[in-house]
């Protein structure tokens, strides 16, 4: 359940996440960095907890990242697994609203050599993070989810 003040507690954690250095050697726990902070900003509870419990720690290493996401299923796995567990059910992309999280295939086009990507609804579009970029915000029209959670 989201907290009464959950859009601003999401937009603090925002600006918070921001400010920290993105490294692509940890780029898949960056990601799922950004949904677990974001959505335990919205809900008080202890995502990254639940998500150490379901998948073990994540390595800070990309060649241990890589074995990490392909063990689990891919991005797509890692973050349906943190979502069971943290009891956000699974959604259609096109129900999605502020604060849901979502993967997608379509930010190859900015140069990302993975297929997938974690990223968060956010106001009028979609939010993910790029390591030498940080937080990146596209407008949803040119970001098509193939799956989708629910938090809250």
């Amino acid at each position: 359940m989201r907290l009464p003040d959950w859009q601003t507690r999401l937009h603090v954690s925002l600006d918070e996440i921001k400010a920290e250095p993105v490294q692509w050697a940890v780029c898949g726990a960056t990601c799922l960095h950004l949904l677990q902070d974001s959505a335990s900003a919205m809900t008080g509870r202890d995502i990254a907890g639940m998500a150490r419990q379901a998948l073990g720690p994540a390595p800070t290493d990309e060649r241990s990242m890589l074995r990490y996401l392909v063990a689990r299923g891919g991005v797509t796995g890692v973050i349906a697994s943190v979502a069971a567990a943290a009891g956000f059910p699974e959604i259609s992309p096109d129900d999605a609203t502020e604060g849901d999280w979502a993967v997608t295939d379509d930010l190859q086009r900015l140069g990302r050599s993975s297929g997938e990507e974690a990223i968060l609804r956010v106001t009028g579009g979609w939010a993910f993070r790029l390591p030498d970029l940080g937080i990146v915000c596209l407008p949803a029209h040119l970001v098509a989810p193939r799956a989708a959670w629910a938090v809250g």
